[in-house]
């Protein structure tokens, strides 16, 4: 790679980094901010400041172990496991303060652990260094009792909306999917796509589908609404299948040279069916359905002219019984479009209950050279830092632990944008 494609390359990923997305997630990041605020302030006017940051670290720690899209109770589950092993660090952190030497060895056996074990995460890695450089002045047990407490007030901030939003990953996902096999659908009634610009739709929309699939897993609502998702999940996959199914014979219709004037109805018929997919999945309706089942309807009577004209000899009849198939595919696909329609006008109503924590799984190691190289690593820069007494240590450590990545070129960015 020449350095100029280098430097381009780091220059959108820094671009990347400050573009908002289309739905900025403000609420989320205002409550991070005010669990790692909270505590500083506190400490501030209560006079304990060592203890503030303490907890303000823990907390901070904490959110890296969240993952906003999976339902509460795997959340609760993730943050709760997230604070112990931070908590841990905390203690260990204090613990080898007092031995330099060690703590260069133990913090980069850590960070190999992490590497090998994910649930060591690198927020426990982190704990372990911060808390070796930060200020001593705390006892071991009171260190790690006040990082739990910054991480049980993040956690709480984070999860404790469950009543009233315990259903939005899951209609965020079901949404996602719909949306996206709307576009699918759109793209097979036009003009045949490039190869490349169809599997990306037919590739986005499958993700989707087996995302909506997977978040479905986790959540056991009722037994009267987990028929009705199980019912919508199948009707989105019978959506997808057809809509594979319209492409290839919409193209091996146009191949047959029987005429464009079918091509304009089918396209509105599509277009028309795409819209109300659309509507159903983002704002629960069902006011688009009619429309597109009456342009289904003026299609299959372009067909059945196009049937009779073929038996006069006017047509012909292999063009005649391509886009009979063509009709029938359409049909089945408004059909799951009303039914996707009127599921979504029902909705899925639960009241509040405990959040559902998953089952424990079993633990997953990581393979690889990249555990031993992380260690090391981590190892020779507290190794450097204590030769060098440098007074800003700690922030040479965390770029090496933060920066180091399995993928050279992964590491580079990160540490040029650094």
């Amino acid at each position: 790679m020449t350095s100029g494609g280098g430097m381009r390359r780091i220059a959108e990923a820094l671009r990347g980094d400050f573009v908002l997305s289309g739905r900025p997630a403000w609420g989320y990041s205002l409550l991070c901010a005010l669990g790692i605020c909270l505590p500083l302030v506190a400490g501030v006017m209560l006079g304990h400041v060592p203890q503030g940051a303490a907890m303000a670290l823990g907390g901070y720690l904490t959110v890296f172990g969240d993952a906003p899209g999976l339902p509460y109770g795997e959340r609760a589950r993730k943050l709760l496991v997230a604070t112990l092993m931070v908590t841990l660090g905390s203690g260990l952190g204090a613990l080898i303060q007092p031995y330099p030497w060690v703590a260069a060895v133990v913090v980069g056996l850590v960070a190999m652990a992490g590497g090998y074990w994910p649930v060591i995460s690198i927020s426990s890695v982190l704990s372990v260094a911060l808390t070796y450089f930060a200020p001593p002045g705390m006892s071991v047990p009171a260190h790690m009792e006040i990082t739990a407490a910054g991480g049980l007030l993040m956690t709480l901030l984070l999860v404790g909306l469950w009543p009233v939003r315990r259903l939005q990953p899951l209609r965020t996902a079901f949404e996602t999917a719909g949306t996206a096999l709307a576009d699918l659908l759109e793209a097979a009634g036009r003009a045949p796509l490039s190869d490349e610009s169809w599997e990306v739709l037919r590739r986005s929309a499958g993700t989707a589908l087996d995302d909506a699939a997977k978040a479905f897993s986790l959540y056991r609502v009722s037994e009267e609404d987990d028929r009705a998702l199980q019912r919508l999940l199948a009707t989105l996959t019978r959506v997808i299948h057809e809509t594979v199914a319209l492409r290839v014979l919409r193209a091996a219709a146009v191949q047959t040279g029987v005429g464009t004037g079918w091509t304009e109805e089918l396209n509105e018929a599509v277009g028309a069916l795409a819209r109300a997919l659309r509507e159903a999945v983002t704002l629960g309706g069902s006011a688009g359905v009619p429309e597109a089942l009456g342009a289904v309807g003026r299609f299959a009577d372009q067909v059945e002219e196009i049937r009779r004209s073929a038996h006069t000899g006017g047509a012909p009849l292999p063009a005649a019984a391509l886009l009979g198939q063509v009709r029938r595919c359409l049909d089945r696909i408004g059909m799951a479009v009303r039914s996707v329609a009127q599921q979504a006008v029902e909705g899925v109503e639960v009241g509040p209950r405990l959040p559902r924590f998953g089952r424990l799984r079993k633990p997953v190691f990581s393979t690889g050279h990249h555990p031993v190289r992380l260690g090391l690593a981590v190892t020779l820069a507290m190794v450097l830092m204590l030769v060098t007494h440098e007074h800003y240590a700690k922030w040479f450590v965390v770029t090496v632990i933060v920066s180091l990545r399995p993928a050279y070129r992964d590491t580079v960015e990160r540490v040029v944008l650094r």
